[in-house]
């Protein structure tokens, strides 16, 4: 017994003599083999790594050092020099709060969050707040873009008991995991007079929290399950979300909310599609409205390009100004299309801004994409961002500065500032209307206003770099990234633009290589890595959103890999994710509900369409296109499925699936794409060489239909010999024929070949044939044209029902 205490002093000792004080914040917590294995996490960071604490040695080292040192998460590691005990989410810390019977506090935030850094300053690195937290309480830090399923299941609790939420979150639960008091951001006077109150309530009538919990859980799961009974689900509902939307229309400074607005892609898809669907000017005009105020106010970044997370303000004026990956995939995406349907070149321009910067300035060694950017540098949010009119006037010569002054509305007493009350003369660089009308209104060319411009942004540009530029979480999130391939693509097919093609496609072999793993017993994904290495099981929203973009590199590229690997994808999310008692998908894996022991008390589904659009809803598109490309039964049972599974919770709230209901949408009805498939998957249609002219006082519309057909199949001819065939052809839309007609059509003489059900030669198109249509306009034109393009494929043995797909032209104003 003397022998074992005696080797157990000379372990301290020698551990004492390798690890610093700082490592024993915590004397009763730090066990010396654990202090030793964070004192050797702390030295791996190396020479250049700066703690991010103010409680420092002389040295200059951290004074504290908690397990969140060990993790692979930047946020977590924000908080690795914090004097609060923290614990990363994981079996070790629940133990801990049952054996001692103490509450836990789960603080979950990320990042680039700008009031999590400010609870840190103010409350995390508070040494009393600290001591009182590592006293009373087991404290847990989430970073909820690691884990979104922990984030989803309190912020549902939040809101339910508040009515809203954000981040960080900050909730007390019981050792079990269960919420009996959730809030966001507090100042430190009042964190800590709440932490005391719980205390004293949970040391007084602990019966009382527990019983409390028990309610706010079972609230929780109860809102977490759809209702039984299914719903049809068709146009009325789509056209009783978007009545819902134009409702809630800014009509004075666009967007679809007040203060604080946020750009709701999921609603800017749904509204799209509508425009295109059923030529609705009213939605093309407020959506045309709220997208030019967008990019002309301070949400979008005008020198750097790409858009902040959302404006405080109901001008778009006032960002906060972290940048995230999702908005740049996102309304890249959403631009795109409104640039499609008018033609406006600002919108093109948007588009490439927004991709340069996340080529340029999000982008690791390894094509993988970087989550986030922060609000903050030098302590200050937004400073990294904001112009002084002396600033601008010493970095561009007069002529440029003087535009710039005018254009994007610099006054030398500025428009921001932390304190209101004092502005310091910062501007937050905006434009007050549009760069045509700028050029109209100054009597100025269009085109040498565009080049004077792009030379003003790569001078501030420059000019910024040489300040302390916020800090980049860059950790690669697999759904992230799958959203911002699938923006390369779509830009690079549209704009010819090879990088962005060749940007997808590298990042798109990262993922597979990096992300994705195969085992004997089973196969899948992780969900993030930092500096190529991968961890955290991924969520049901990575599988989605990668499986969405190797579809879209398929498309472009007519790689078979790429379609393989989608498919790999959705049979492993179905394997891991569904929901065999009630459909739709769960976030997270069983095995990741019970991870660890950790008790995960509600194992939750994203539903609803938020900020970005639910991984339920991704996953019905991907199950709609892997139908469409391959003919697989399957996909269309599973997506009929997981409609029906929600559909009566969609009844309540249509407006809350904008992004769901634009998935049915191209169930239903069809895709937009310029791309489509038909025919299961063997007919592969392509609109190409769209060119338009006016002639005359005449606009026609000259292009090409490209329908390609797998080996052993065929489609009829326009003039197939046999009557009982259906010819191929191609038709205006019936809303259309009042304002378009067909000046010509062009159809490729057939191919005479004697098949086995046919005892005469029938005319047929093989391979490839491309008809080319030219359109001329005879009235006011509407938003888009739908040409139907009508056709019966074969094969030597069989002949497939007659089938009509309708492919969108959009007329340029």
């Amino acid at each position: 017994m003397i022998k074992i205490i005696f080797f157990k002093i000379l372990l301290i000792v020698s551990l004492i003599s390798v690890c610093p004080p700082s490592v024993y914040a915590w004397s009763n917590d730090i066990t010396p083999e654990l202090a030793k294995k964070l004192h050797e996490a702390l030295k791996n960071k190396g020479k250049n790594y700066q703690p991010r604490t103010h409680h420092l040695n002389s040295d200059g080292s951290p004074k504290y050092t908690n397990r969140l040192i060990l993790e692979e998460s930047p946020y977590l590691i924000q908080h690795a020099h914090n004097p609060v005990n923290w614990y990363a989410w994981g079996s070790d810390a629940f133990a801990k709060a049952k054996r001692e019977n103490k509450p836990i506090f789960l603080s979950i935030g990320y990042s680039t969050c700008h009031w999590c850094h400010v609870m840190e300053r103010e409350s995390f690195e508070n040494q009393t707040i600290a001591e009182y937290l590592n006293t009373h309480y087991i404290a847990i830090k989430v970073d909820r873009e690691r884990r979104p399923d922990v984030d989803k299941i309190y912020m549902t609790a939040l809101m339910m008991t508040k009515g809203s939420g954000g981040w960080p979150m900050s909730s007390l639960l019981t050792p079990e995991g269960k919420p009996f008091f959730s809030g966001t951001y507090y100042p430190a006077k009042q964190f800590l007079e709440l932490l005391q109150k719980a205390h004293t309530l949970w040391a007084t009538d602990e019966a009382q929290l527990r019983t409390m919990s028990e309610k706010i859980t079972a609230a929780v799961e109860g809102r977490q399950h759809s209702l039984k009974q299914a719903k049809h689900i068709g146009k009325e509902r789509v056209q009783i979300a978007v009545i819902s939307l134009l409702n809630q229309f800014d009509d004075l400074q666009g967007g679809f909310s007040s203060a604080p607005k946020f750009p709701n892609e999921s609603y800017l898809y749904l509204l799209l599609d509508t425009v295109i669907r059923e030529q609705d000017q009213e939605v093309l005009d407020a959506l045309t409205f709220t997208m030019d105020k967008m990019a002309q106010g301070g949400i979008y970044d005008q020198v750097g390009g790409g858009f902040h997370r959302y404006s405080t303000d109901n001008a778009w004026l006032v960002p906060h100004f972290e940048k995230m990956l999702y908005n740049q995939a996102h309304l890249v995406q959403t631009y795109l299309q409104l640039y499609h349907i008018t033609h406006e070149d600002s919108y093109k321009r948007i588009v490439s801004q927004t991709l340069d910067y996340v080529l340029r300035d999000m982008t690791d060694s390894n094509n993988g994409f970087y989550s986030a950017s922060d609000a903050d540098s030098e302590g200050q949010e937004g400073k990294y961002f904001l112009w002084t009119m002396e600033q601008v006037k010493n970095t561009l010569n007069p002529a440029l500065a003087s535009l710039a002054i005018a254009l994007y509305g610099v006054t030398p007493e500025g428009n921001f500032s932390d304190d209101p009350k004092h502005r310091m003369g910062t501007t937050i660089l905006n434009l007050s209307g549009s760069i045509r009308d700028f050029a109209k209104g100054n009597k100025l060319e269009l085109k040498t206003l565009y080049r004077d411009i792009d030379r003003i942004r790569q001078q501030l540009y420059q000019k910024r770099q040489t300040r302390i530029a916020p800090a980049i979480d860059k950790k690669v999130l697999t759904a992230w990234n799958g959203m911002m391939i699938s923006a390369f693509v779509k830009a690079g097919k549209a704009f010819y633009e090879e990088k962005y093609l060749n940007a997808a496609k590298r990042a798109g072999d990262y993922l597979w290589q990096t992300h994705h793993y195969q085992t004997v017993a089973k196969s899948g994904l992780y969900r993030a890595s930092l500096d190529s290495k991968a961890s955290v099981l991924a969520t049901q929203a990575d599988y989605a959103y990668l499986a969405k973009a190797y579809i879209a590199l398929y498309d472009v590229t007519e790689n078979q890999k790429w379609l393989i690997r989608a498919q790999q994808l959705v049979k492993e999310m179905i394997t891991l994710f569904w929901d065999k008692e009630e459909g739709s998908f769960f976030m997270s894996e069983q095995s990741v509900n019970g991870h660890q022991g950790v008790p995960l008390f509600n194992r939750p589904k994203d539903i609803y369409d938020g900020a970005i659009p639910s991984a339920n809803a991704v996953a019905l598109v991907v199950l709609s296109q892997l139908y469409y490309r391959t003919g697989d039964d399957y996909y269309y049972t599973k997506a009929m499925a997981l409609v029906a599974s929600l559909s009566a919770i969609i009844k309540t709230a249509p407006s809350s699936f904008s992004y769901f209901l634009m998935a049915v949408n191209q169930l239903n009805f069809g895709e937009l794409s310029d791309v489509q498939y038909g025919a299961k998957g063997h007919v592969r249609l392509e609109k190409t060489e769209v060119s338009q002219r006016h002639e005359k006082n005449q606009h026609l519309i000259q292009l090409d239909i490209q329908l390609t057909m797998d080996k052993g199949w065929h489609i009829n001819s326009r003039y197939p010999l046999d009557k009982e065939l259906v010819a191929t052809a191609i038709s205006l839309g019936n809303k259309e024929k009042k304002h378009w007609k067909i000046r010509q059509i062009e159809y490729p003489v057939g191919e005479e070949l004697k098949l086995t059900f046919n005892d005469d030669p029938l005319s047929l198109y093989q391979n490839s044939v491309a008809i080319h249509v030219t359109l001329e306009a005879i009235g006011k034109p509407l938003v888009s044209i739908p040409l139907a393009v009508n056709y019966q494929a074969c094969s030597d043995a069989i002949c497939l029902a007659p089938q009509e797909q309708l492919i969108y032209i959009f007329p340029e104003k």
